[in-house]
């Protein structure tokens, strides 16, 4: 880069004046601005400026001398001092050339970094397996795609990671919804729950497992055929989403299951080993345990605690860590008991004073380590 070429080039000045100017080491080294005006050249360093305040000597004699010293190189034009003390730059075209010519001879990896040894995993879509991706889920896979490529880029080791939400209360209205299917389609008796998936992608994939599996799940103890269901719809939900994504040109390096952290107890044992540490903290008064906040979607929500036990069992984090893993804007307390205020009644020295039950709100939190 020219600005590498033209600090290198101000090194070498300011260590062949240094000894004129009575500079001790360490030298200080130059560091490049874009002028605000185009008159003031196209870099601009104060260099000479901390040079002179290191040494006591003036800005501008300082500065002159360093110019005096650039050795010539055909992609710098000119140097002036200005002001107090600035050494304003001016380029030759050439290296522009010379950028233009790698470019051609580097082709597509040109501006690639060094490998840095350092690995990071990026975790997007993610979307639970209960149906198909939405428009809002191709958003994300292009912006956390593209984000996994740039990281590539800039030398380091990148993961994609899908995280399969594969357990917990979403699943189960799930898995009832296409239990209900399934019976509806071979002629049984079955209601769809309210609070379940309507879709008639829910159909279709029951009408996939009648497919293959035949119709005689139905006939499974009710909680075995549940199970058998919504395991059954969940595998055909992400063969789905893979295809979807691999048809919209997004790979990943990892798809995890949620449910293989439930199957192996490591939620449960995170749980325990956690004990009372991870806590939530409103307003700087109350604390109360994770396991009691609920997400935004209201009381009905999957319990926030969940999220962290997974966070520390998955990462092996600490609990400090598993906060800061968190996002506070995403929590809201679960609604408590009804609050009473002081109202007042009546008028003029008749008035008096009742309580009565003010309705509680969702209020904002922070997390903070117990």
């Amino acid at each position: 880069m020219i600005e590498e070429r033209l600090e290198a080039l101000l090194a070498e000045a300011v260590a062949e004046a240094a000894p004129v100017l009575g500079l001790e080491p360490p030298l200080p080294e130059p560091e490049l601005q874009r002028p605000r005006q185009k008159g003031f050249g196209d870099f601009t360093t104060n260099v000479a400026m901390v040079a002179a305040a290191n040494s006591g000597a003036n800005p501008r004699a300082v500065a002159t001398a360093i110019v005096d010293a650039l050795p010539p190189a055909p992609f710098l034009a000119k140097a002036e001092v200005a002001g107090p003390g600035f050494i304003n730059l001016w380029t030759t075209d050439d290296w522009l050339h010379d950028v233009v010519r790698q470019i051609v001879r580097e082709g597509s990896a040109y501006g690639r970094a060094e490998p840095t040894g350092e690995r990071i995993q990026v975790e997007f879509v993610s979307a639970n397996p209960t149906g198909p991706l939405t428009i809002g889920h191709a958003r994300n896979a292009a912006i956390g795609d593209a984000l996994a490529r740039l990281l590539t880029f800039a030398g380091h080791e990148v993961e994609r990671e899908y995280y399969f939400n594969d357990a917990g209360g979403q699943m189960d209205r799930f898995g009832a919804s296409v239990e209900a299917r399934y019976l509806q389609i071979i002629g049984r008796d079955a209601e769809l729950p309210e609070d379940g998936y309507h879709g008639e992608y829910v159909a279709d994939l029951a009408r996939d497992i009648l497919r293959t599996e035949g119709p005689g799940l139905a006939d499974l103890p009710a909680e075995e055929r549940l199970v058998r269901l919504r395991e059954e719809g969940a595998r055909r939900a992400m063969k789905q989403i893979r295809a979807t994504l691999e048809r919209f040109g997004v790979t990943f390096e990892s798809f995890f299951l949620e449910a293989s952290l439930v199957e192996k107890g490591e939620i449960a044992q995170a749980i325990e080993a956690a004990g009372g540490r991870l806590r939530l903290r409103r307003r700087g008064r109350h604390v109360v345990p994770l396991d009691r906040v609920r997400r935004r979607q209201g009381p009905g929500g999957d319990p926030i605690g969940r999220d962290a036990h997974v966070l520390r069992c998955r990462h092996r984090l600490r609990p400090r860590q598993v906060l800061a893993r968190l996002r506070p804007p995403d929590l809201r307390l679960g609604r408590g008991s009804p609050r009473r205020r002081r109202t007042r009644e009546g008028g003029g020295d008749g008035a008096r004073s009742r309580s009565r039950p003010r309705r509680d709100r969702d209020v904002p939190v922070r997390l903070v380590p117990a």
